[in-house]
């Protein structure tokens, strides 16, 4: 069939590392990398998914409606490399003094823009949107 498939159709294999690129550019988050049972969907960037579960009764229900009424302490974001490098998993991510702001979660080159494009987990209070940030790549 695979060979068939590549003869016959217009067609051109691709990995896991593609999609996990194409992931990367439309800021998508990966279990276990920007979710995880540590992680919750208001931290993920995922707050839709929350509401549904705000309703139910579980272990942890009180967290999550902390954190769609004050927000959670950390947040996912994207970021753009504006000098060559690729941003990878664990990665240190500082304000310009210095300062840890956060950590890499995800990161590649990114074929549509040529540059390093990552997810991090940030400081809410620390990261501002549309700021310089250092990767410690």
């Amino acid at each position: 069939i695979w060979d068939g498939l590549l003869e016959n159709a217009d067609l051109k294999p691709a990995g896991l590392g593609a999609r996990d690129t194409l992931r990367l550019e439309a800021g998508l988050p990966l279990h276990g990398q920007e979710l995880s049972e540590d992680i919750t969907p208001y931290e993920g960037g995922i707050a839709f998914a929350a509401k549904p579960l705000i309703e139910a009764d579980f272990i942890g229900k009180d967290v999550l409606k902390d954190q769609k009424e004050n927000g959670a302490k950390l947040r996912s974001v994207g970021l753009e490399m504006i000098e060559k490098g690729i941003p990878r998993t664990g990665y240190d991510v500082l304000d310009l003094e210095g300062n840890k702001i956060g950590q890499v979660t995800s990161g590649t080159q990114s074929p549509a823009t040529g540059k390093g494009i990552a997810l991090a987990m940030t400081d809410r209070d620390e990261f501002e949107m549309g700021k310089e940030v250092i990767v410690q790549v």
